[in-house]
């Protein structure tokens, strides 16, 4: 479980709760997000507990990675720090799928330690359950769905927390890719709920990397790091969804380059490299 906040007498939440919200409201959408799951409840035995084991063995050691990391650069862009910084400031978070293991451990503290609740879309495949079930241990809320498989219903789901304040959380490649390829379903979710989309990133210099379809990146004990939150990206309703695919790719895509390059510089001795800004539409 997260590190417990000061939050209201009787507030179910982990983490302070916006002052323009509804408490009752709030709280009563809480309880609902952290009801038991049906569909785990139809698993097996056997492999719930594959499941539980499984989690807790991964939430361990993205813990201990994070800790034992030395982080050369955390590079927030000015205008993501004043949406942080705002109370009624709201986003959506595009983490690209093999980036996630990092910089998911940064949102407890930098994010939903402001006041920013998270509520992840994470697909509903075994892969996605371990990820859930973390994610859930760092007091995160999520929506089950993707591209391929309870979509729409994880959407419509997003679209009616994202009125209580809840940020949602989307990798838009997955569950099942193409790497470094942008869905429709993260300028749907854009459109729909009229929020920015703040990319995060990191890069790290020890690490393995799997050979899942996106090359899942692992960050090694005591590895250096560099972490980023891009700018806010605002879409313009007009602009047709292959065309707003393309340019968040872009936008994604120089953002991988950044972290990755300024990690080289740092460790080479150099001043890190300017972050991005967010090319013409």
């Amino acid at each position: 479980m997260p590190k417990r906040y000061k939050v209201p007498k009787g507030y179910p939440g982990y983490y302070p709760p916006p002052p323009h919200i509804d408490l009752v409201e709030r709280g009563k959408a809480i309880r609902e997000l952290k009801s038991p799951d049906e569909e785990e409840q139809k698993r097996p035995f056997k492999k719930r507990l594959t499941f539980a084991i499984g989690s807790r063995i991964m939430k361990w050691y993205i813990e201990l990675a994070y800790r034992t990391s030395k982080m050369l650069l955390f590079d927030v862009h000015p205008e993501t720090e004043k949406l942080l910084a705002d109370p009624k400031g709201q986003f959506i978070i595009a983490i690209w799928h093999n980036r996630l293991m990092y910089t998911i451990y940064s949102l407890p503290d930098h994010v939903a330690g402001r006041g920013h609740d998270i509520l992840a879309i994470i697909s509903q495949s075994s892969d996605g359950e371990l990820i859930a079930r973390v994610t859930q241990m760092w007091g995160a809320y999520t929506a089950r769905g993707s591209s391929s498989r309870g979509g729409t219903a994880a959407l419509k789901k997003i679209l009616r927390y994202t009125k209580l304040h809840f940020h949602p959380l989307i990798t838009p490649d997955g569950p099942r890719g193409p790497v470094y390829v942008v869905k429709e379903g993260l300028p749907a979710m854009a459109r729909f709920t009229n929020l920015p989309i703040v990319p995060m990133c990191y890069a790290a210099e020890k690490k393995w990397v799997t050979r899942s379809w996106d090359r899942f990146i692992i960050p090694k004990l005591f590895s250096k790091t560099v972490l980023a939150y891009g700018a806010p990206v605002y879409l313009s309703r007009d602009m047709p969804v292959e065309e707003s695919c393309c340019y968040l790719e872009k936008i994604m895509m120089n953002q991988v380059e950044f972290v990755e390059g300024a990690l080289e510089d740092l460790l080479a001795g150099k001043a890190a490299r300017p972050s991005p800004e967010i090319p013409q539409k």
